[in-house]
């Protein structure tokens, strides 16, 4: 029984994490959900997590490690079972239930328990799907439903929403045709490849796989010394500043940098500046930095590919500021090949990485937006207009909308992308947050038109500017202390973000936004406060704990007054 002691004590060890999961008390009405048989396939082992019923809770631990005693039936089974598995292997598939990408086994416990002990990667096994309800947890879920219909690829097991779609990307495939068996060859061997040279949990390795493979490609993320590279950079771990005061003070002011021997920073932006506002507010907030530092820092700003334009001035620079979320993934690469470089991009990032972060908490802002809006409104339609969904715009357009909701009950926010809409019902419209240098429409922030006529009521406030000094001010502070991997999320307690009201929105409303303005910095009220609820139903008790900042990031829901959907 030797074998058997062994894995009882490891049974027994695992006992502290609770009991093996059983799928009946996981789902409520597990009868009423639809039921499909995906046949008699290969499964991975580290993804079998319980059993169906909670017959066999109490024979084992969490990761099925035996613990009954070595002198019972069971453990005698156990052990001749796993003489035999040893000498001819598992000749009978399991029978496992799938829900919601993990498996649960109905017929074959001792033989996942003993695939487990030896170290199986895999077993055979007669499947049968439960497919979760529509919602927003189970997005995920769904997703992966479509990309199991082209690939029949179940060893992937991404955490975020999209993150099939995007693995699809990366080899120009998509989750509608099926796959070419040579393609799904090559994602299983290179997916195999990857686990044995980073050995962590299920989700994260796929999670790091398909960023490994937006970096380098399919064949990239066989390469051990590119993957040994990603893996170094993944181990920092990103740490949330909310506001400029979060960071460590040092007793020392750093002597290295001078009007003679300048902090040199490249700025790069993925478009012209004649083309976007927003590259437009940060050159702006550039060019007001340097001036601020009086020839302690000299930057230049950069329009273009970064892959073609950091090698060309690697050895000039100290740091490289990408503005764009777009070019996150460029920025992490790169900042992998040149370690001597501090890399910054404008984004909030949830993976591991020493990317430097900073994003602005605008849904602050358009909470209040959202109340100057509706009491402006006398249609109770308001059109908001946004660019196809990055970080931020869904935390955005709700915020908005809950504000709204606030002042007028029965007010809709209709979502125009890409400003097509030519909707004539909204008397009150949310355009782009500001205007470009080279454009004389008057169409941005909260405005009206009336006739030919636009009247402005109010517009948000990023200082770029104050944002670039502080987090410039610290690495200044710092040098070579500077802790890489920080996300600077930053909102209008640390007097970046701010709004601009005009004189024709009347004066007590005036007093109200700025009331709360005031009680959003000293914290006493958040916009994701009280009683919500989306567009499929109650998603939030008034008296739940406040949401964290991964919560609010990777918002995938609309609230109930939204009219419009979320594009893929």
């Amino acid at each position: 029984m030797k074998e058997y002691s062994k894995a009882k004590k490891m049974g027994e060890k695992n006992l502290k994490q609770g009991q093996l999961l059983v799928l009946d008390e996981t789902i409520d009405a597990i009868d009423r959900l639809d039921r499909s048989y995906l046949g008699c396939i290969d499964i991975p082992t580290n993804r079998i997590v319980g059993t169906k019923t909670r017959g066999r809770v109490s024979a084992f631990a969490p990761g099925f490690m035996p613990l009954l005693d070595e002198d019972s039936e069971f453990a005698m089974k156990w052990e001749n079972l796993y003489d035999s598995q040893l000498a001819e292997g598992i000749r009978d598939p399991i029978q496992v239930f799938e829900y919601r990408r993990l498996f649960y086994v109905q017929e074959g416990n001792k033989r996942v328990s003993i695939a487990k002990y030896v170290g199986m990667p895999s077993m055979r096994a007669h499947v049968t799907r439960i497919l979760p309800e529509k919602k927003d947890e189970t997005q995920i879920d769904h997703e992966y439903v479509d990309f199991y219909a082209v690939t029949q690829i179940n060893d992937l097991y991404f955490t975020q929403v999209g993150s099939y779609i995007a693995f699809a990307k990366c080899l120009n495939k998509d989750l509608t045709h099926p796959w070419d068996g040579e393609t799904i060859d090559h994602v299983r061997s290179a997916f195999h490849l990857f686990c044995s040279l980073y050995p962590a949990s299920y989700d994260v390795q796929s999670d790091v796989f398909l960023l490994a493979c937006q970096l380098y490609g399919l064949d990239g993320a066989k390469d051990k010394e590119k993957i040994q590279r990603l893996l170094d950079g993944h181990q920092v771990q990103p740490e949330w500043i909310n506001k400029p005061e979060m960071y460590r003070k040092v007793s020392l002011f750093n002597k290295k940098y001078s009007v003679s021997y300048p902090l040199r920073i490249a700025f790069i932006a993925d478009s012209s500046m004649e083309s976007s506002t927003w590259i437009h507010d940060h050159e702006l907030g550039r060019l007001y930095m340097e001036t601020y530092f009086g020839g302690v820092v000299k930057t230049h700003m950069y329009d273009g590919r970064m892959e073609d334009i950091v090698p060309t001035i690697a050895k000039q620079i100290d740091i490289v500021i990408s503005i764009s979320p777009r070019q996150l993934l460029a920025t992490y690469k790169l900042s992998l090949e040149y370690l001597s470089i501090h890399f910054m991009n404008c984004s909030v990032l949830l993976q591991k990485t020493n990317v430097h972060t900073f994003y602005s908490r605008l849904y602050e802002a358009k909470f209040l937006l959202g109340m100057i809006a509706a009491s402006m409104s006398q249609t109770h339609c308001i059109l908001y207009q946004s660019e196809y969904p990055i970080y931020g715009d869904i935390p955005n357009i709700n915020a908005f909308a809950i504000g709204a909701g606030m002042i007028d009950p029965q007010v809709k926010v209709y979502l125009d992308w890409s400003y097509a809409s030519k909707d004539v019902l909204a008397d009150v419209i949310s355009g782009p947050d500001s205007i470009c240098w080279d454009n004389t429409s008057r169409e941005f922030g909260i405005y009206q038109k009336q006739g030919d006529t636009i009247v402005n009521l109010a517009m948000p406030i990023v200082h770029w500017g104050k944002y670039y000094v502080l987090l410039i001010q610290h690495i200044l502070d710092r040098g070579e202390k500077a802790v890489r991997g920080h996300n600077n999320w930053w909102g209008m307690d640390s007097g970046i973000i701010d709004l601009i009201i005009s004189e024709h929105v009347p004066y007590p409303t005036q007093n109200l936004i700025y009331d709360l303005k005031q009680a959003m910095i000293k914290g006493n009220i958040h916009p994701f406060d009280g009683e919500i609820h989306s567009q499929k139903g109650l998603i939030r008790h008034r008296q739940d704990a406040r949401w964290s900042q991964d919560e609010i990031i990777q918002m995938r829901w609309l609230n109930e007054n939204v009219i419009g959907g979320i594009p893929q």
